[in-house]
């Protein structure tokens, strides 16, 4: 005989196996997602913190970061937004330690007022990202629960 093709139960193994092997890696895949958009947003904010202490020093005029619970504005002193930023999904602020609000401004020379650690978090799985502020420096770091 020179018939070619699957049989029946050959087509039903391989689909079971697809099947077993989408089951095993979704769940993986949306927790990779969450960790991902974490980590962006973590990286846009450090971003734009670096971005408000450089306008500072070039304009020789206070900018800081204010925060809400669903994002920040960058603004002058004045109360000038130059940027606004809406976290995505599932991220939201939830505090920053160390500091007297929910802002950090930044002086002319670039030096923010107090030190202090804002923290993100992931409502999906509950991760956590830290941007630390250091005041002597003006050093602008990001680290990980």
């Amino acid at each position: 005989m020179d018939d070619k093709g699957f049989t029946l139960l050959e087509i039903m193994i391989v689909i079971s196996i697809i099947g077993i092997l989408l089951l095993v890696t979704t769940p993986k895949y949306s927790s990779i997602k969450d960790d991902f958009n974490l980590q962006t947003t973590a990286k846009e904010c450090t971003a734009n913190l670096r971005y408000a202490q450089q306008l500072s020093i070039d304009t020789m005029e206070p900018h800081g970061i204010y925060f809400t619970s669903t994002g920040y504005k960058l603004k002058k002193e004045s109360g000038e937004v130059i940027k606004s930023v809406d976290f995505s999904g599932n991220i939201e602020y939830q505090s920053i330690q160390g500091y007297g609000g929910s802002d950090i401004i930044f002086d002319k020379n670039g030096t923010p007022y107090n030190s202090g650690i804002i923290d993100l978090k992931s409502n999906s799985n509950n991760e956590h990202v830290f941007i630390t502020v250091t005041s002597n420096t003006g050093e602008v770091r990001v680290s990980w629960n």
